[in-house]
């Protein structure tokens, strides 16, 4: 038998293995049997303990469905609470080498039992997914084109693929940038800069704006929310696997 840990954060569960103990490779097949709430252990994927030489540890995590993640927060912090429960660490800090790049775990000790730990992810990327959920958002249809341009936003939004905190920031889709370290002072700094107008006249300013913005079809964005399409991606997205889209409708 194999040993495995099993843990959940936020209600996220994962099962927790060492490649040392595997006397082979995990296959697609042999992590959706055991991923599987019926026939397995039943988790949603796997994170397997691995070598490397660019951090403290690596890691390899597995979705139900055999395909492999760049990174979870949950199962980070999962992976981190079974490193120090299981001997593998005594330090509070340590780098982890993922598929999405490296992270930090600094996990909070106290009376020798690890309570909180806190995942530095990297950096900040923005993306457009409803298409992959099957949602026509026709806010983001309606905004998006006037602030990127409109070939720009069909790549965005048709493709769903991420923009950078930096480019968010060049194209005006966040209004400021700061390291997560400085986050809560420049939190604190906006709310004394906003406090310091006039309430009211805000208010107006506000709905002024809003009227400069382009129309927005409701009726197209109630239809696709009662699709087959929002049921299927919606289901895709909280079994962890790709989509099956019907081909050939509108």
């Amino acid at each position: 038998m194999i040993p495995f840990a099993k843990g959940h954060g936020l209600g996220n569960d994962y099962i927790v293995i060492d490649e040392k103990d595997l006397r082979a490779p995990l296959s697609t097949k042999a992590i959706a049997r055991i991923c599987d709430r019926n026939w397995g252990v039943g988790s949603d994927g796997i994170l397997l303990l691995v070598p490397t030489q660019r951090a403290d540890f690596g890691l390899r995590i597995f979705n139900p469905d055999g395909s492999e993640a760049e990174k979870s927060g949950n199962g980070l912090r999962i992976f981190a609470k079974y490193l120090w429960d299981h001997g593998r660490t005594k330090r509070p800090s340590f780098t982890v080498d993922t598929k999405g790049g490296l992270v930090e775990c600094q996990c909070r000790v106290e009376g020798g039992r690890m309570g909180f730990v806190t995942v530095e992810m990297g950096r900040a990327t923005f993306r457009a997914p409803e298409l992959l959920r099957g949602v026509a958002d026709c806010f983001l249809g309606a905004r998006l084109a006037s602030r990127v341009g409109l070939a720009r936003a069909k790549y965005l939004l048709f493709t769903a693929q991420p923009l950078t905190a930096a480019e968010a920031l060049a194209v005006g889709l966040v209004a400021r940038v700061v390291p997560h370290d400085e986050l809560e002072g420049a939190v604190a700094e906006t709310v004394g800069w906003v406090r310091q107008t006039a309430p009211g006249a805000r208010r107006a300013l506000k709905r002024d704006l809003n009227r400069q913005l382009p129309p927005i079809d409701f009726a197209m964005f109630a239809e696709s929310l009662a699709s087959d399409e929002v049921r299927e991606g919606f289901a895709a997205f909280v079994e962890k696997r790709p989509p099956a889209w019907v081909r050939g409708r509108r």
